[in-house]
């Protein structure tokens, strides 16, 4: 794993723009200070990739919506997604876990980011929002 330093915005951006036409249907709110990291950067485009991916893939679909902010040091991606089934979010970051087996994919998008978080020591969650959303 090769460290080196690099803009948090910048990285950002550059995974939304990889989401170019979906940008056109949702409302993307962008909530961030920049500030440099030090890490494994293609770690963390992919990790920004999964995050950002997951978060349009299971969005509200009449009224499409994402937040990412930075507060505190916390970097947070939010949506209007459906709730995920309370007993079912610890099991979000297993390989292989989805909650729904008729979505595309093979559910190990989560897994890669947990890893990356694990071996960079950063914390990651996952959680209901009260109004609606993750």
């Amino acid at each position: 794993m090769d460290k080196e330093e690099f803009s948090l915005l910048e990285s950002i951006n550059k995974t939304l723009d990889k989401f170019e036409d979906i940008k056109k249907e949702t409302k993307i709110d962008l909530n961030i200070e920049d500030l440099s990291l030090y890490s494994d950067y293609k770690g963390f485009l992919i990790v920004l990739d999964n995050l950002i991916s997951n978060a349009i893939k299971y969005n509200d679909k009449k009224n499409p919506y994402i937040k990412i902010e930075l507060n505190e040091n916390i970097l947070s991606i939010f949506n209007r997604g459906e709730k995920i089934d309370a007993k079912k979010l610890m099991l979000v970051f297993d390989r292989f876990f989805q909650e729904d087996s008729s979505n595309i994919g093979y559910g190990t998008g989560l897994a890669v980011v947990k890893k990356y978080c694990d071996k960079n020591r950063v914390a990651i969650n996952i959680n209901n929002i009260e109004d609606g959303g993750l």
